[in-house]
């Protein structure tokens, strides 16, 4: 007669093990976020978003950001009138490095991605981003952040 693979007190070892495989498993994510807001400074991320228009009628985004952590993120924004509807929105990628902290003035069109015709003010931009650091691949989520609201200009 064969041996068991397992003998009784191997078999009690193995249940203790599972369990503690599943809890590590299922809230591994959670305990290193825990832990990253118990040890980093926080929040990871801060912007302010103003809409500006200059003499020509171009659009510009003015966008002061401050990063404590390098990451890898991704931001959806959009242009919507005070308390109504979305005009049209768009999105990017980009990495975040605290050396880059500061204010950016960036066309509406990069900012969104795509060209956006506004037909109506006010208006004010929006933006949220999905944050995720380099490295240990923790993420975020950032916003909505949103613009105090700005008459436009029509271009002549």
């Amino acid at each position: 007669m064969s041996q068991p693979l397992l003998d009784r007190n191997d078999k009690l070892l193995i249940w203790p093990l599972i369990i503690l495989g599943f809890l590590w498993l299922t809230f591994s994510d959670n305990l290193r976020l825990l832990w990253d807001d118990m040890t980093a400074e926080q929040p990871w991320f801060e912007a302010r978003l103003e809409l500006i228009q200059d003499d020509t009628g171009a659009v510009f985004v003015l966008y002061d950001r401050t990063m404590r952590r390098s990451m890898d993120g991704r931001w959806d924004a959009w242009i919507k009138q005070e308390g109504s509807r979305v005009i049209c929105s768009g999105d990017g990628r980009d990495s975040y490095h605290p050396a880059e902290s500061g204010t950016d003035l960036m066309s509406l069109r990069y900012f969104l991605g795509r060209d956006c015709e506004i037909p109506g003010n006010p208006v004010i931009v929006c933006a949220t981003w999905v944050m995720e650091t380099i490295g240990a691949r923790m993420q975020r989520l950032f916003g909505p952040v949103c613009s105090a609201p700005v008459d436009l200009k029509r271009r002549p």
